[in-house]
C-alpha cells in the first residue's frame, strides 16, 4: 500500500510540474513575413502534395518576433521547388515566411492536429514560397546523421536488388522503420486487419534482432570475460538498430527493457520484467514527460503488459502436445492477449475493430522474423551480386506473401468494424475490467472477476446512454479551407449539401474534415446535394431545399438556411424583404441579397475576405444580428426540434 500511494504521489506531481505544451504567448506578427534561420531537426517527409520538414528556429531577423526564436517550426514546401526536395537532416536554411500558430481542430469529432503537434512541442507552421528561401549550411548530430545515412543505405541496397513499390514500401517500414513509400491503401489494409503494430518497428522487432544476437554469441563460455563481450555487443546490436529506425519512442523503450535484461542475464542476476517496463518508461518519461501522452506510447506499454499478464492464462487454456500446434496455439494467445490489453486505447483513438486479427497475426507475426533474418543475410550478401540476388527473391516472395495474405483477410466480410467511438470514461471502465480480468485469471479469486464484470457493465451502459443522447437532429456547417459544407443530421442519417460538383466526390476530397463526425454519429445512410447539380426542387422529410437564381433555401426541421450557390445571385430580384434563420454569407454573396434578406444568424464562412468580414460584422451590429465567424469560432452547430 505504500508503495501504491507513493506510485500515485509521483504520477500526479509528476502531471502537475510537467509543462503543458501550450504556446507562452500568442505569436505577435501572425501572418505578416518575417525572416528566419531554420535548423531541419528531422529526416524530410515527402508528402502527396507537399514536402513537410520540422526545423529549429535558430535566429529571428525581423523585429518582434522574438517569441518563436528557440521554437520548432513546421514547415512545408512546394513539391514543384525541386531544391526542397533535396533538403536532408541538419540542413540549415535562411527563409522569408509567413508563420501561423497551429489552429485547434475547428469542426466536431476532427481530428486534432494542433494537440499531436503540442505533443511534439510544435506550435507553429509556415508555408515556404519558391525562391523564398536558401541553404546557407549544414549542422547535424553526428549519431543522427549517421543512423540516418545508414538507413538510406539499406534503402538504397533494397532499390539496387530490384525491391520496388508495395514491397520496397512494407520493407524499409518493417526493417528501418521508414514509412515514406506507404500509401494510404496499404496502411489501410495493415490498420483494418489488426496487423499495423508490423509496419511500426517497436517491441517484435527489437526482440527479434535480441533473439539473434543471443542466439549468435550462445557459443561463447560462460566466464566473465566473455559475458561482458556479450554483453557489450548486444548493446551496440541494440542500439545501432535504435539508431538506424530514428529513435522513436517505442523503439527506444524495447531497446531499454532488453538492455536491462541482457545486462542482468550476463550478471547472472534475477530480472522482472515488470521492473524492467517500469524502468523503460522511466528513463523515457524523464527525457519527454509528454510521450506519456501519445497513443504509440501508450499502445507500446499496453500491448507489452497485457503479453505478459495475459498469454500465458489464455495459453493455458487447452494443452497441446503437438509442437507446431502449440507454437500457432501460442501465437493466437499473444493476439488475444496484446488485442485485450489495447483495445481501450485503440477504440478511442481509432474508433475501428479488427475482427479476423487472430488470423492478420497469424500471417504477419511468423513472417516478420523470417523477412528482418532473409533482409539482414541480403544486406550480408550484397557484394556478392550472385547470392544476393537469390536472397533478394526470398526476401521479396515473403513480403508479397505478407501483404497478399493481409489484402486477402481484408476482404472477408466484416473485417473491420468502424464508428466504436466509445469516450474517455468508457475507456477507463474498459481498461479497469481487462486489468481486473488478468488479476482473476492469475489469483481465480472471484472479488476481481466482479469488479472486471462491473467495470464492463459500466461501459455498455454508459455507451448505450451515449447513443441515446446523440439520437437527435441538428445542423452542422463545417469549416473547410476558404468553404464551408452543410450536414443536417437525423438520428443516424444525414444529408451534406455542398456548392461543389459530386464529380469531385465532397466527402473523400474533405475526409480529414468530416470523416470523424461521419464514423462518429452517422451509422446508417448518408446522402450528399450539390446546389450547383440539382434542377429545381429537392423534397425529403429532411431536409427541404429549394434553389432559385443561384440562391438556395434549406428548410431542415423548424429552421431556414439561405445561402448563394453561384454567381447568378446577382440578378435576382426580390419585391420586398423576408426573414430567414440562418443566413450562410460566403463569397457568392453580395449587397443586393443583404438587402433581400433578413437573418436571424449570420454565418460568415472561410471564403469571405478579412475586410469583407469586418463590413459584414458591422453591419450585423447595426441590425442586432447574431453572427458566427467561422475563421475564428470553427464550425456551426445547432440542435433541431
Amino acid at each position: 500500500m505504500y508503495g501504491f500511494i507513493m506510485f500515485l504521489f509521483l504520477l500526479f506531481y509528476g502531471v502537475a510540474i510537467t509543462p503543458s505544451g501550450k504556446a507562452l504567448m500568442p505569436f505577435k506578427n501572425r501572418g505578416e513575413p518575417c525572416k528566419v534561420l531554420a535548423r531541419i531537426v528531422e529526416e524530410p517527409e515527402v508528402r502527396k502534395n507537399s514536402v513537410r520538414c520540422i526545423a529549429d528556429v535558430v535566429n529571428v531577423v525581423t523585429p518582434d518576433t522574438s517569441d518563436i526564436n528557440g521554437r520548432k517550426l513546421l514547415l512545408y514546401f512546394s513539391l514543384t521547388d525541386t531544391a526542397a526536395t533535396t533538403l536532408k537532416y541538419g540542413d540549415i536554411i535562411a527563409a522569408s515566411v509567413r508563420v501561423q500558430q497551429i489552429e485547434p481542430a475547428s469542426n466536431p469529432c476532427q481530428f486534432d492536429f494542433a494537440n499531436y503537434m503540442r505533443l511534439k512541442r510544435i506550435f507553429y507552421s509556415a508555408y515556404v514560397r519558391n525562391h523564398s528561401w536558401c541553404k546557407v549550411g549544414e549542422q547535424p548530430n553526428v549519431l543522427i546523421k549517421l543512423g540516418l545515412a545508414l538507413r538510406r543505405k539499406v534503402i538504397d541496397i533494397y532499390n539496387r536488388h530490384k525491391i520496388e513499390g508495395q514491397k520496397l514500401a512494407v520493407l524499409s517500414a518493417l526493417t528501418v522503420g521508414y514509412k515514406g513509400f506507404l500509401d494510404d491503401e496499404l496502411k489501410q489494409t495493415f490498420s483494418s486487419t489488426g496487423a499495423a503494430h508490423i509496419l511500426a518497428v517497436s517491441g517484435l522487432h527489437v526482440g527479434i534482432i535480441y533473439m539473434l544476437l543471443l542466439v549468435l554469441f550462445s557459443f561463447l563460455p560462460k566466464r566473465r570475460l566473455f559475458r561482458s563481450l556479450q554483453l557489450a555487443v548486444m548493446l551496440l546490436g541494440l542500439w545501432g538498430y535504435v539508431l538506424i529506425t530514428g529513435f522513436s519512442p517505442s523503439v527506444c523503450r524495447s531497446a531499454v527493457m532488453f538492455s536491462i535484461l541482457a545486462f542482468g542475464n550476463s550478471m547472472n542476476l534475477r530480472t522482472n520484467i515488470f521492473n524492467s517496463l517500469a524502468a523503460a518508461a522511466f528513463i523515457l518519461l524523464i527525457t519527454e514527460p509528454l510521450y506519456l501522452f501519445t497513443v504509440s506510447f501508450q499502445l507500446s506499454f499496453l500491448a507489452v503488459l497485457s503479453i505478459v499478464v495475459l498469454s500465458s492464462p489464455i495459453t493455458s487454456v487447452f494443452r497441446i502436445d503437438n509442437k507446431i500446434l502449440k507454437y500457432f496455439w501460442g501465437l493466437v494467445a499473444v493476439s488475444i492477449a496484446a488485442q485485450l490489453g489495447t483495445m481501450p486505447v485503440t477504440l478511442l483513438n481509432f474508433g475501428q475493430f479488427p475482427v479476423y486479427f487472430i488470423l492478420a497475426n497469424l500471417i504477419a507475426i511468423p513472417l516478420a522474423p523470417l523477412i528482418i533474418y532473409a533482409s539482414l543475410l541480403l544486406l550480408l550478401l550484397s557484394p556478392i551480386s550472385s547470392l544476393a540476388g537469390i536472397v533478394s527473391k526470398g526476401v521479396e516472395y515473403l513480403v508479397l506473401g505478407l501483404s497478399t495474405g493481409l489484402s486477402y483477410v481484408e476482404k472477408l466480410p466484416l473485417s473491420s468494424i468502424t464508428g466504436l467511438n466509445i469516450t474517455t470514461l468508457q475507456s477507463m471502465l474498459l481498461l479497469m475490467a481487462i486489468v481486473f480480468l488478468g488479476v482473476f485469471l492469475h489469483s481465480y479469486r472471484y472479488k476481481p472477476l466482479m469488479v472486471s464484470f462491473i467495470g464492463l457493465i459500466a461501459f455498455l451502459v454508459v455507451g448505450f446512454y451515449n447513443n441515446y443522447s446523440t439520437a437527435e437532429k441538428e445542423l452542422v456547417v463545417f469549416k473547410l479551407p476558404r468553404k464551408s459544407i452543410i450536414c443536417v443530421r437525423s438520428n443516424a442519417d444525414a444529408c451534406f449539401i455542398t456548392t461543389d460538383s459530386l464529380a469531385c466526390n465532397p466527402l473523400k476530397k474533405y475526409s480529414f474534415y468530416l470523416e470523424g463526425y461521419i464514423h462518429r454519429f452517422i451509422k446508417n445512410k448518408v446522402d450528399v446535394l450539390s446546389l450547383a447539380e440539382l434542377h429545381g426542387k429537392h423534397k425529403s422529410e429532411f431536409p427541404v431545399l429549394r434553389k432559385k437564381d443561384g440562391l438556395a433555401m434549406a428548410l431542415v426541421g423548424n429552421k431556414s438556411v439561405m445561402l448563394a450557390y453561384n454567381d447568378s445571385v446577382k440578378n435576382i430580384v426580390c419585391e420586398k424583404p423576408f426573414e430567414v434563420d440562418i443566413l450562410i454569407a460566403n463569397r457568392y454573396l453580395n449587397e443586393q441579397v443583404l438587402t433581400m434578406v433578413s437573418p436571424k444568424i449570420m454565418i460568415i464562412d472561410p471564403s469571405i475576405s478579412g475586410e469583407n468580414e469586418l463590413a459584414l460584422m458591422a453591419m450585423c451590429a447595426t441590425q442586432n444580428v447574431k453572427i458566427h465567424s467561422m475563421l475564428t469560432q470553427g464550425a456551426f452547430v445547432m440542435k433541431l426540434n
